[in-house]
């Protein structure tokens, strides 16, 4: 990848040093989610990236091992299909038009 490619424009890519900010005296760093912080120190903000980082990359395996363990599962085979019964109607009543003696005034 080279930074004049125009091919590579839109892309976004985080360098560890980049995503730490400084903003108004206190320390921030970037995530794809938004800006996290505000930390009182570049040390407390670095430590705080490293463990947000860890956590979304075991996040991703833990996820990763549950498809996993999905694609391994044999899935029961479906009862064989029988024929349905026919749906019976329901009885319904005639609709009356005339109202309801307690409505006649």
């Amino acid at each position: 990848m080279r930074l004049d490619d125009p091919r590579d424009s839109n892309k976004r890519f985080f360098r560890a040093s980049k995503r730490l900010l400084m903003l108004n005296g206190a320390w921030y760093f970037s995530t794809r989610e938004g800006e996290r912080g505000p930390f009182p120190s570049r040390e407390a903000a670095e430590k705080e990236l490293m463990l947000f980082t860890q956590e979304v990359n075991e996040l991703q395996s833990f996820q990763k091992s549950r498809e996993a363990e999905s694609r391994d599962v044999k899935k029961p085979k479906a009862a064989p299909m029988t024929r349905a019964e026919p749906r019976r109607r329901r009885e319904t009543k005639p609709l009356s038009l005339n109202p309801a003696p307690d409505l006649l005034i």
